[in-house]
């Protein structure tokens, strides 16, 4: 088995911003390719959100080892078995209190100030316009806040 990644984006004067530290798609975004004969079919891609956290439990369940409890991430075995599978959330987070929750086609952040952006990639992909505002996306918006503040207070799970 291989997997192949690299190291998160770098932001070039993009929303004003000269660096990596953000929690924004274009800084957090990273290459994950995954070869593992018996278990993927080559060539097959999935838009489910993911994370760097999710290796190490894949990497235990493909060794049929039990990972440590107190560790961040979910296996994506489902996913390479079934690319068709649906995933509700990836986690990211930047220093304390500050998370993104990223779903298949959404991001909301959430910073330690309680300030919050929200983009839909569908029609954004650079994050552009922030929704967190706007009346049509508030259930949305209260679920993700939600998921990222249970996300704070217990990453593991």
């Amino acid at each position: 088995m291989l997997i192949l990644t690299s190291d998160h984006g770098w932001h070039l004067g993009e929303k004003k911003h000269w660096c990596k530290g953000a929690l924004w798609r274009n800084t957090t975004r990273v290459p994950f390719i995954v070869v593992a004969p018996g278990l993927a079919r080559a060539g097959t891609i999935s838009d489910q959100p993911v994370s760097l956290v999710d290796v190490y439990p894949t990497l235990c369940e493909m060794a049929n080892i039990n990972p440590l409890p107190h560790l961040e991430g979910r296996s994506i075995c489902g996913l390479l078995r079934d690319p068709e599978l649906k995933r509700d959330f990836a986690f990211l987070s930047y220093g304390p209190r500050n998370t993104a929750v990223q779903t298949e086609n959404l991001r909301y952040i959430r910073y330690e100030d309680q300030s919050e952006e929200l983009y839909d990639h569908r029609s954004d992909p650079h994050e552009w316009d922030n929704l967190a505002d706007r009346r049509d996306y508030a259930a949305i918006k209260k679920k993700l806040a939600s998921a990222a503040m249970r996300f704070e207070e217990h990453p593991t799970n």
